[in-house]
């Protein structure tokens, strides 16, 4: 676990301006090798959550397998 990617998935959360009420905003990101290969948000109520949106933007899935995926979620 890295605390900077942590971070980074915080501050997407903190950053956000989405309209997702009465959901909670919360936020994604996806590393491997240390790389950022996806981050997103939970854009409005009813759209897909940010791991789905976060996972689409990766263009090369087969990353997925090795990767670690962070998620914020506000309480």
């Amino acid at each position: 676990m890295d605390i900077d990617d942590i971070y980074r998935c915080i501050s997407l959360e903190k950053n956000g301006k989405e309209n997702v009420s009465p959901n909670s905003i919360f936020c994604c990101v996806i590393i491997h090798n240390n790389m950022i290969i996806g981050e997103g948000c939970h854009h409005k109520n009813g759209d897909n959550h940010a791991e789905v949106v976060t996972i689409n933007q990766v263009k090369d899935k087969s990353k997925l397998k090795e990767a670690i995926l962070y998620v914020s979620l506000e309480p």
